[in-house]
């Protein structure tokens, strides 16, 4: 037998496969005669057979042992910047002179006040001794 070649029913089954926002996450199941200590020193292999840049090899139930999750790293999320829609619902401050408009209802606080306005709370008697 070689090095690379596999035994039929060696591979672990897999279970689910969701995207992530760094790549994707993956539950295997492993077959009788593996187990996660098999895959704990090869996470560079898989990494690189899985066409990722790191992968992490996670026991994820207490009860079985044959459950374990892959988490495989394609890309980084952080450095790409991410465009929302709430930007659109927020006032523009282009004059410093003029202030929003805020809307206060009855049932909410006031919305934007600057530590100046708030007045200080008055201290609490402190009971005496009788």
């Amino acid at each position: 037998m070689t090095p690379n070649s596999t035994r039929p029913g060696s591979l672990p089954l897999v279970l689910w496969a969701r995207p992530t926002p760094a790549g994707e996450r993956v539950w295997l199941w492993l077959r009788p005669g593996l187990e996660l200590a098999d895959l704990d020193g090869k996470t560079g292999r898989v990494a690189v057979t899985c066409w990722a840049g790191e992968a992490r090899v996670v026991r994820t139930s207490p009860r079985y042992a044959a459950l374990v999750r892959v988490d495989l790293t394609r890309r980084d999320p952080l450095t790409d910047t991410v465009l929302s829609p709430l930007r659109l619902l927020i006032p523009r401050q282009d004059d410093s002179r003029k202030k929003a408009e805020v809307p206060v209802s009855p049932g909410m606080p006031p919305v934007g006040l600057d530590l100046a306005d708030v007045p200080e709370p008055a201290p609490e008697p402190r009971g005496g001794r009788r």
